[in-house]
C-alpha cells in the first residue's frame, strides 16, 4: 500500500513513518486488536530524487501482512474494515498523518457441489461431486 505525499521543500531529510493507531469496524467479535495493529508496517519510500515521479513528490510504502488463517471466522456477508492511521515525517518539519482502510469480507470456503451422491459401506464412503 502507497501513500502519496509531496516534499513542498524538496528536502534532503531522511523520511520515516510509522503505524499510529489502528481501529476495527464491523464483524470483530474475538478479535485481539493489538494483535491487528501489527498487520501494517512502514516498508520503503520511493523519493522523486530517486523514481520516476513529479518534483516533490514521494510515496511510503507499508505493507499488510496477515496469516491466512487469521480472518477464516467472517462468513459470507460479512466484513471487517480496518482503519490504519499512519505517520509521515521528513525530519524537518511537523509529522503528516493519513489514513488507510483495509475492508475484508467474508465468504464461505467450504466446497460446494451439485448432484451429490453418499456411496459406500461403512469402511470406504465417500461423497461424488464435490
Amino acid at each position: 500500500m502507497d501513500v502519496v505525499f509531496e516534499d513542498k521543500y524538496h528536502s534532503d531529510h531522511d523520511f520515516t513513518s510509522n503505524v499510529k493507531s489502528m481501529t476495527a469496524e464491523g464483524e470483530t467479535s474475538g478479535v485481539d486488536e493489538e494483535a491487528l495493529l501489527c498487520l501494517l508496517s512502514p516498508n520503503d519510500f520511493s523519493l522523486w530524487r530517486y523514481a520516476d515521479l513529479p518534483q516533490g513528490q514521494g510515496n511510503a510504502h507499508f505493507e499488510f501482512n496477515a496469516p491466512a488463517e487469521l480472518f477464516d471466522y467472517l462468513k459470507r456477508g460479512e466484513s471487517i474494515t480496518l482503519t490504519y492511521t499512519v505517520e509521515i515525517n521528513n525530519g524537518g518539519s511537523e509529522p503528516v498523518t493519513q489514513e488507510l482502510k483495509i475492508i475484508i469480507n467474508g465468504r464461505d470456503d467450504l466446497g460446494t457441489s451439485a448432484n451429490d451422491h453418499l456411496v459406500g459401506s461403512k469402511f470406504n464412503d465417500y461423497i461424488r461431486g464435490l
